[in-house]
């Protein structure tokens, strides 16, 4: 499985095969699936020599199997089997017992188990209380059991064994061993809503949720729109402790799968292509829309937030737009240009998809740029940041930190010690936390309970 610079796997990759002759030395070479505006992901042998393997090429990642010189497409359907390949090695399906297979394929951002008939015609939905299925693997054990990665809105990621016969589980290892009050978790409702340009988004909309507490009679909850990384990413469909953080706390949560997001077919990924900072804001900013005109949340008390490329999407929504009161942005990105010259041999290129290469596209990398846009900053912001990052650096965050200043932006700076490119250590997701929800209190005037937190909110 190969591609080459300018390409991701997920935008155009390649499978060939050869034979080994008897001095180990590859011959006969000689590609089975792979062209222009094609992803494979996942090549596997079968019993028989035959080779299977997931591609978009129908526009959806598939299931095909390629036998006797032919590729035959299995169970053709409008969901996605294969993922954006971040790391190797990740599977979503697994060849099962009597010719079957077992696999995970997603629908409307929510993941589904189902087992392929032999005949490769059609899938049988397990009934299973499973929303995501996560990598690294799905695999079949020599009694026919599976084991795979799964959770649901209600429990976290675990280790599980599945029975596909009688279609029962069981959980191996918990991701969460500690004891959670499943009435004070928020449920999602998945939204779909139109967009700018004539296109329909997704979302999954938390309301508020604690039993323990009443918001003021009248008042709708403030909501806080969540700008998933990747770019090519898609937000989660299990539980996540830290949205429940500020479920729990009186917020709504918009968890926003924009264009560009996987798990929605390959058009709806292209939607970003030479798109990145149009796009995926603009679709953030519709989602918010979408809950004000239905009433469900305060138009007043806008929060937008996010980490990495999430953090570039806050921080070109909060240049563009004024939608928002206040906005956190977790080692976002400020600096296209800076960021294309700089990111690993991985991403070398990633630009190149996302809004061009350059120089040809230099204006639009200046264009779309927070630091370039800096004096259009309206509202407050806090950023965290960790010390050790090395894709989005903390030179590149301070610089952008010196034109809030310029700029008589109200702004909080939060350094963490010994984290790189996303925030490990509990301690210190603790600390962020606090010292983001004691930002939105000072923002938005809540009524918190007190706290010894060190907030140094920089005031023009």
């Amino acid at each position: 499985l190969c591609w080459d610079h300018p390409h991701m796997p997920w935008d155009q990759s390649e499978l060939w095969v050869a034979d080994v002759n008897e001095n180990r030395i590859l011959e006969n070479e000689r590609r089975v699936a792979g062209a222009d505006h094609e992803s494979i992901y996942q090549p596997q042998w079968g019993a028989r020599g035959e080779i299977y393997f997931i591609s978009d090429r129908s526009g959806w990642w598939n299931l095909y199997r390629h036998e006797a010189g032919e590729t035959i497409a299995l169970a053709p359907m409008k969901a996605e089997v294969g993922i954006p390949q971040w790391q190797l090695g990740t599977s979503r399906y697994s060849l099962h017992s009597n010719d079957s297979i077992a696999c995970i394929y997603t629908q409307n951002g929510v993941d589904q188990f189902g087992i392929l008939d032999p005949g490769g015609e059609s899938i049988r939905k397990l009934d299973l209380p499973f929303t995501s299925f996560n990598p690294p693997a799905i695999c079949s054990d020599e009694d026919g059991k599976l084991w795979t990665i799964a959770g649901n809105f209600k429990m976290m990621p675990s280790i599980v064994c599945i029975d596909s016969q009688r279609e029962e589980f069981q959980v191996i290892r918990k991701g969460f061993s500690g004891e959670l009050e499943l009435d004070a978790l928020s449920t999602p409702e998945i939204i779909q809503y139109p967009t700018k340009d004539n296109s329909d988004a997704s979302a999954f909309f938390y309301p508020p949720a604690n039993p323990k507490i009443r918001g003021i009679e009248g008042e709708l909850p403030p909501l806080i729109v969540s700008t998933h990384g990747g770019p090519t990413s898609s937000a989660r469909a299990h539980l996540q402790l830290e949205l429940q953080y500020w479920t729990s706390r009186g917020f709504a949560f918009v968890d926003v799968n924009y264009g560009g997001s996987s798990g929605f077919g390959r058009h709806y990924r292209d939607r970003l292509r030479g798109n990145w900072g149009v796009v995926d804001v603009n679709d953030c900013n519709a989602a918010a829309q979408y809950l004000i005109e239905e009433g469900l949340v305060d138009d007043r008390r806008i929060v937008i937030r996010g980490s990495s490329a999430g953090g570039f999407t806050t921080l070109a929504a909060l240049v563009s737009s004024d939608r928002y009161a206040v906005g956190a942005s977790y080692y976002g990105i400020s600096d296209l240009k800076s960021l294309a010259s700089e990111t690993h041999k991985f991403e070398a290129f990633y630009m190149d998809y996302l809004i061009g290469p350059l120089p040809e596209f230099e204006a639009e990398y200046q264009e779309r740029s927070p630091l370039s846009n800096a004096g259009n900053f309206s509202s407050p912001m806090i950023l965290i940041q960790g010390l050790d990052d090395q894709i989005v650096p903390p030179a590149q965050t301070q610089i952008f930190i010196q034109a809030l200043e310029e700029n008589n932006i109200p702004y909080s700076y939060v350094e963490l010690e010994n984290e790189g490119h996303g925030i490990r250590r509990s301690s210190n997701i603790i600390r962020a936390l606090e010292m983001e929800l004691a930002f939105y209190g000072h923002v938005f005037s809540l009524d918190l309970p007190s706290t010894n937190i060190d907030l140094k909110i920089h005031q023009s």
